[in-house]
């Protein structure tokens, strides 16, 4: 089974990647405080690499996650939460879903752009980083002992966005161009995303019409 491999791996790098984690919080108190006195790094390039690879990286999970979430007419939307068939009838979904969860911990280099340019970093960018790597591991064993598929939601969700949140970064990067109109609407889809994907969570795990399993 190719859960099997997957937890395998997580199980074998877990403190590592714990590790990574709870690291994370300490390290931007700490860098911060390395770059109080010194001036802003002028990374634009690297930031622009990083920010267009992301934004191609998210589009091959929508592609790979997102569409074909999309176009499921086989299974009703009730056993796509409940149980993991879409995943189990798809291994190039489970594949890129499980590389999906992997990228949110390069994702929060993101951080280190702000704080090696001395910009302001917010609470929700934080919050934002820290939970979502958190919630994507919570998914993850919870679909593996629990047989859901709403972290599967959770990652077409999350994908979409990514795709039009690093293109736009990566445009921002390199030009003038400035939207407050895309910038809100980007942070309030984040938003919104979140609040599904918990409501979604919540529905699976207590849900009692959710206890039962589909052979596939």
């Amino acid at each position: 089974m190719y859960w099997n491999s997957v937890m395998a791996f997580y199980n074998y790098y877990f403190y590592f990647l714990l590790f990574i984690l709870i690291s994370y919080i300490p390290l931007i108190f700490l860098s911060e405080k390395f770059m109080k006195k010194r001036d802003p790094i002028n990374i634009k390039n690297s930031i622009f690499i990083w920010n267009i690879s992301l934004g191609i990286y998210s589009a091959y999970c929508v592609r790979n996650i997102t569409l074909p979430l999309l176009r499921n007419d086989l299974f009703l939307y009730k056993d796509s939460i409940c149980t993991d068939i879409i995943a189990s009838n798809n291994i190039i979904l489970a594949k890129w879903r499980f590389y999906f969860v992997m990228s949110k911990f390069p994702e929060m280099i993101d951080t280190a752009w702000i704080i090696m340019r001395k910009k302001k970093l917010t609470l929700l960018h934080v919050w934002h980083h820290f939970s979502v790597c958190l919630y994507c591991w919570i998914i993850v064993y919870s679909t593996y002992y629990n047989e859901g598929g709403h972290g599967t939601y959770f990652a077409a969700m999350n994908s979409f966005i990514h795709m039009l949140m690093y293109s736009y970064y990566a445009i921002v990067t390199k030009t003038s161009f400035r939207s407050n109109l895309i910038a809100k609407l980007i942070t309030t889809l984040q938003i919104i995303q979140m609040m599904c994907g918990l409501l979604i969570h919540l529905y699976k795990s207590f849900n009692c019409n959710c206890n039962y399993m589909i052979e596939v």
